[in-house]
């Protein structure tokens, strides 16, 4: 199969991007960068030879660190205590580099921002009299509908596209602040609007504005839902950089869960349209807290490692690593392994070489720009490589709205007040107080049980894996609502009640550590540096295009199987819906299962051999030869080795060539001459271009 200028084999053999050079091709090539591309550097080149050296033989170096020595012989790098310290460390410790804290608390603080903006339009559905129409046939339902589901529509057609261009100029940090400030100005103009219904009559038409408000906010959250992941993952360890970005659906589950807290605390407010002014305004105060954040985080060092664009700056990225790593060792490292694979990717952007050539006009500048913009959404599909990561990415993104999580997330009050009996809308607001105070105790438990069952994944998202964690969690999600939707039908109330709230908690227990995080994990990794922005937004425009489809039609799709309203105009809820998001769960599993393949514990740039590979015959594999030994296994306890679909020699101890190179002392000692050529395994997938290295990013 022909992958551009690769050739894939059969079989996918993981090797480090390194292995195909020999000891003295790494000095070379080590030198030909700093001459080249990083000659701040130019006094420091035996530093970067170290650096490579040690990039190539990173699994050696690392047991040198630890005190055992593979080889017997002194190796050719001499570690210092803080080198040695800073190698075992990033592989021991999920935030290892002191640096990682500032990205940590800015991703965390985008996150929590989500959640908190999510749930506070699902406490302003409590409150939904004083802001639309309510009618006893539902007609209006779309009302509600739209209303909620706009903010997602908008982030998914509008905000994610937006996020490329605006990460050109702005980059990552830049992008962020833009959308804080869209988010915290119409979270201010919401609150302040004049067209409630100051008696709760359910005859106001706010509602339309709302919509034009929220779907500013949703531009906000699309750039933030791009942006943010991808800082954390470039600037991540490889190795924990599913638990770093963790924080993401971790900090979301914290958000809606703080913010379903101050839904219950504004409800002791004596008027109701106050407490939904101020549900409604309450999205301004992390946003402010995640704009300052930024003035503090570092960029991510690869937005400036991206060739033959106006930002292209590796001093600037080498600046930006020595923050964000604890030695000079480790950011020289990360800086030569990431500009070579950008170095030799097959994405030249030949467009980008013409474009800022001060030859050209703004007119025709500005022409090549967007056909450069369209053509790499058209990469997506026609690259055989990139249409992996798609559709990868994509499956995972659409299974999380497969899984229902959303119908909890958005109506989770609404939900629990039709459980209840449901609420008057004749002016009378006491009769109503006691409804309104339940669901949200039901909706902070909620929030609760999704912030504290995502914990669990941290660590294990790297260790036990992200395609693992999907395939063992969904089938309790599956099972989870179908009881729900079954426990809907009981004509007790208290009974009814209980049953429901149990197996929706059961169902946010499986949903947080594995569906939760992994499709944002997926999107902001799975792409190589050319088309990471273009990538991550196609997969989150799809998780976040169908939330809004979810939001817009659930109201209605609830009232077609099973949900009405009484005589008296009270919403009862049939448990249709959630059983046919029971069955979206079964779908969710068997494409999780035939598409999704693993990628933890794999450097950014070591991703290009995961999805090497048709997904025909991943799919295939799967269903042939994993499926049949699997079954072997559970019901006749068959011993046979788990068959294996990649060839993975990363993690094989490879000592250098001692003996002809000499010693590499810290920084100071002169690096002898050539040494015998490393015969490590050859590549199934290799470049094929001359002096290319076997590199692709």
């Amino acid at each position: 199969m022909s992958l551009g200028r690769w050739r894939v084999e059969d079989r996918v053999r993981i090797q480090n991007p390194l292995s195909s050079l020999n000891d003295e091709q790494v000095n070379i090539d080590a030198t030909r960068f700093v001459n080249s591309k990083a000659r701040f550097l130019s006094d420091r080149v035996e530093e970067v030879q170290r650096a490579a050296h040690v990039a190539k033989h990173i699994r050696f170096y690392e047991q040198i660190a630890r005190g055992y020595n593979p080889g017997g012989a002194s190796p050719p790098v001499i570690l210092t205590d803080d080198e040695k310290r800073a190698l075992v460390r990033e592989k021991e410790k999920i935030i290892s580099e002191h640096g990682m804290w500032y990205v940590f608390v800015t991703v965390a603080l985008a996150a929590f921002l989500q959640g908190f903006v999510q749930s506070s339009f699902a406490g302003a559905n409590v409150y939904e009299g004083y802001w639309r129409r309510i009618t006893d046939d539902n007609k209006r339902d779309h009302e509600m509908g739209i209303t909620n589901g706009i903010a997602y529509l908008a982030a998914a057609l509008i905000g994610c596209p937006l996020s490329d261009p605006i990460n050109q100029i702005a980059g990552r940090r830049g992008a962020i602040f833009f959308a804080s400030i869209l988010i915290m100005t119409t979270s201010i103009a919401a609150a302040s609007l004049s067209n409630f219904d100051e008696d709760g009559t359910a005859q106001s038409t706010a509602w339309k504005t709302l919509v034009g408000l929220r779907l500013i906010n949703g531009i906000g959250m699309g750039i933030k839902a791009v942006s943010t992941p991808i800082l954390a993952s470039e600037t991540a360890i490889g190795y924990w950089r599913g638990s770093a970005l963790l924080v993401w659906q971790l900090w979301v589950a914290l958000g809606i869960f703080v913010s379903n807290s101050f839904n219950l605390l504004f409800y002791l407010s004596p008027r109701p349209i106050v407490s939904l002014r101020l549900i409604l305004a309450s999205p301004m105060v992390p946003a402010i807290f995640l704009a300052i954040s930024l003035i503090f985080t570092p960029e991510s060092p690869r937005f400036y490692l991206r060739p033959q664009r106006g930002h292209y700056n590796p001093e600037k990225a080498y600046r930006e690593l020595k923050r964000l790593r604890n030695t000079e060792l480790q950011a020289l490292r990360d800086l030569y392994l990431v500009h070579r694979s950008v170095e030799f990717s097959d994405f030249d952007d030949r467009l980008d070489e013409r474009v800022d050539t001060p030859e050209i006009t703004l007119r025709p500048k500005l022409s090549v720009r967007i056909r450069q913009y369209f053509s790499r959404y058209r990469d997506l599909i026609a690259n055989p490589r990139l249409r992996n990561s798609t559709i990868s990415s994509c499956t995972v993104a659409f299974g999380q709205q497969l899984c229902g999580i959303n119908i909890f997330a958005f109506y989770a009050t609404t939900l629990f007040l039709k459980v209840l009996g449901g609420i008057k809308y004749d002016g009378n607001e006491d009769d109503n107080r006691e409804a309104w105070k339940r669901a949200m105790l039901y909706s902070f438990g909620f929030g609760l049980t999704n912030f504290l069952f995502g914990i669990p994944a941290i660590g294990t998202i790297d260790t036990f894996g992200r395609r693992r964690w999907l395939l063992v969690t969904i089938p309790g999600m599956a099972f989870a609502l179908l009881a729900a939707a079954l426990s809907l039908e009981n004509p007790d109330p208290n009974t009814r009640t209980t049953l429901v709230v149990i197996f929706m908690l059961i169902h946010t227990v499986f949903y947080s550590p594995a569906m939760g995080p992994v499709p944002f994990t997926l999107a902001s990794e799975a792409f190589p540096l050319s088309h990471r922005e273009h990538g991550c937004s196609v997969a989150i425009t799809t998780n976040l295009f169908f939330a809004g489809l979810l939001a817009w039609f659930y109201p209605l799709l609830d009232s077609a199987l099973g949900g009405h309203r009484n005589s008296s105009g009270n919403p009862r809820g049939g448990g249709g819906a959630l059983g046919l998001f029971a069955g979206f769960n079964v779908l969710a599993f068997v494409l999780v299962y035939l598409l999704v393949e693993e990628t933890k514990q794999r450097d950014l740039e070591d991703l290009d051999q995961i999805y090497a590979v048709s997904k025909r015959k991943f799919a295939k594999f799967q269903a042939t030869v994993h499926l049949p030994w699997f079954f072997r296994r559970v019901f006749t306890c068959s011993t046979d080795p788990k068959p294996d679909f990649y060839d993975d020699t990363t993690n094989t101890v490879i000592a250098p060539d001692v003996g002809a190179r000499g010693d590499i002392s810290p920084p100071g000692s002169p690096i002898p001459g050539a040494g015998s050529e490393d015969k490590g395994p050859i590549a199934t997938v290799t470049d094929t271009r001359p002096g290319s290295g076997g590199r692709y990013a």
